[in-house]
């Protein structure tokens, strides 16, 4: 399967929601929705019936010593050529304390081979050094679909992903699934995934992860930097560092 393109959206975006560098994001109430779940959003409705283009931001979420923000914007739009498909755009963006703008630090638009994708913001962590989150990709309306964590370390102005199921891979030894979600962020900084046992169940007996050595369950903390990941408390409960900041700007 090939990986999907990682192509500048912000001239797709700047038509429909003037994405051009500001000093907050800008309002436009009627087009733009808010919500800090941005993990699935579609041109779908409940039923799965096409409905319309979508574009969801995500409040301002604020590193613990409030020095940066940042927000989220998935878009899904309608494909005019293909009337009944629907494909992603997902940005994300980063404001300093030396930036006078926000500043694109992701961006990635749906393709052919997978058409969604989407970004979840998760946290900061502790020390102020990462904002965590996760992207997800998807094809619709079929059973391809994973997700990474990708991070903005603000100590070098940089970015990363972190591939869970490598990590897990190389940690035994033998190709690894471990399809749980990203929860939150542990006092000591670590990332902390949780597999419930319900999804255990489900992708042991997939088709897809039924021939798979290794099919991970449980509750597991990964630091960011150095990558080692160990299993913790399944009753361990993440407490949030940073904060969400609703934008009042063009209120």
């Amino acid at each position: 399967m090939a990986a999907p393109a990682k192509l500048t959206i912000a001239t797709v975006l700047a038509s429909l929601t003037s994405l051009a560098a500001v000093s907050s994001p800008p309002r436009q109430d009627g087009l733009v929705e808010y919500s800090q779940d941005t993990s699935l959003v579609t041109c779908f409705d409940e039923e799965w019936k096409l409905a319309k283009s979508r574009i969801v931001r995500t409040p301002l979420l604020v590193s613990p010593d409030g020095q940066y923000r940042a927000y989220a914007e998935v878009t899904a739009l309608i494909d005019q050529k293909e009337p009944w498909h629907c494909f992603n755009a997902t940005t994300l963006y980063m404001k300093g304390p030396d930036d006078n703008y926000f500043r694109l630090v992701y961006d990635e638009m749906g393709t052919n081979w997978l058409r969604g994708n989407s970004i979840q913001l998760i946290d900061w962590t502790p020390d102020n050094r990462f904002l965590v989150t996760e992207i997800r990709h998807w094809q619709y309306f079929s059973d391809v679909a994973f997700s990474v964590v990708f991070l903005y370390d603000r100590g070098n102005d940089s970015t990363k992903i972190l591939n869970q199921h490598e990590i897990f891979a190389r940690l035994h030894g033998e190709a690894c699934v471990m399809e749980g979600e990203v929860v939150g962020i542990s006092e000591e900084g670590n990332i902390v995934f949780a597999i419930p046992p319900s999804l255990e169940k489900t992708l042991k007996e997939s088709e897809i992860f039924m021939n798979l050595p290794c099919v991970m369950e449980g509750t597991w903390g990964l630091n960011p930097v150095t990558e080692k990941i160990e299993r913790i408390s399944d009753d361990y409960s993440p407490r949030r560092f940073g904060s969400f900041e609703p934008d009042t700007a063009n209120k």
